[in-house]
């Protein structure tokens, strides 16, 4: 005769606290999924100032410099294709130097590498000069570091919007896949623009983002794109443009998803310029010496130009934007 043996009471009481962790599980992902599909990004609801394209950008330098060419050829732009990293580089610093009343930026990707927080120093510097400077970032592909952009927006005059972000905001991937195939919808939907435009009067558009291996400095990966210079009635196009993505929906300040995670001394560092020591690469001696060999292979030169560094500044010297 066969016997069975019945649950000891031990067993029930595993059985019992292994349920009650599985319905918790169950209920907390089930609510996490109501959280995450929805049709707005958080932040949706934030208050945003507002703001819109420079009209006057016939009484800014830029501007009247360009004013004889265009009187000349009324109704026409100018463009140069800028397909050497380093001149992409060297001119959106320029850009940000040469700027009297505003700024807007648009990328895709704006890494938070040496050239990405040099760029993000030349554009404090102009916000100090009482540059008004807007940022929209796309959220799609980010790294840990790119949340540094952010910080911009503690500073007066300098205004970031990240697009269409997702609720994560830490650069893990799988909780960023995981995000995204509960809510591919609207997650699905990113933006690749890559623009910059100074005064409404000049304008870099192309298919270069913001960084290392987009400027062509890094020693083991580099990206082959181009940029293009424009100036004329284009320019206002493109602004017109930048106005409707930022005015957009899916525009969320970044006071709305990084309110509490910044230290004021964090702020500070990059005002005080990103080449000092703290706020450098986690390799410095290394990324100096490859930039610099990367560099003369180019046929670059040292220049005192850059922006609160005396180190490289890399430019085949076709493009000066200077407006005063």
């Amino acid at each position: 005769m066969s016997s069975q043996r019945l649950p000891s009471k031990h067993s029930a009481a595993v059985l019992r606290s292994v349920g009650s962790c599985l319905r918790t599980w169950l209920a907390v992902t089930a609510l996490g999924l109501l959280v995450a599909c929805s049709a707005l990004p958080p932040g949706a609801h934030f208050p945003k100032a507002e703001s819109a394209t420079l009209q006057t950008h016939a009484e800014t330098a830029l501007g009247i410099r360009f004013l004889g060419p265009a009187s000349e050829h009324p109704g026409k732009s100018a463009f140069r294709i800028l397909s050497v990293g380093v001149d992409g580089f060297v001119t959106r610093v320029r850009m940000a130097e040469a700027a009297e009343k505003t700024l807007d930026l648009q990328y895709y990707i704006f890494r938070g590498d040496e050239t990405g927080r040099l760029l993000m120093s030349a554009l404090i510097s102009a916000a100090n000069r009482g540059v008004r400077v807007r940022v929209l970032v796309e959220d799609g592909d980010k790294v840990s570091g790119d949340e540094q952009l952010l910080l911009l927006d503690r500073y007066h005059a300098i205004e970031v919007r990240v697009y269409n972000p997702f609720r994560y905001r830490g650069a893990g991937n799988l909780p960023r896949a995981l995000e995204f195939a509960f809510n591919a919808p609207r997650l699905d939907y990113r933006m690749h623009n890559k623009l910059m435009v100074a005064d409404n009067s000049v304008a870099l558009v192309g298919g270069r983002n913001v960084g290392d291996q987009y400027f062509q400095v890094n020693p083991d990966t580099q990206f082959a794109d181009n940029d293009v210079l424009v100036a004329g009635p284009a320019v206002r196009e493109l602004s017109s443009i930048f106005d409707e993505f930022w005015k957009s929906e899916l525009s969320i300040p970044a006071a709305a998803i990084a309110r509490g995670r910044v230290a004021p001394a964090q702020v500070r560092a990059i005002g005080r310029g990103c080449c000092e020591r703290g706020w450098s690469s986690t390799k410095p001696a290394r990324s100096s010496a490859a930039r610099e060999a990367a560099a003369k292979r180019r046929g670059c030169r040292r220049s005192g130009t850059m922006v609160c560094t005396r180190s490289y500044g890399c430019s085949t010297g076709r493009t000066s934007l200077q407006g005063r």
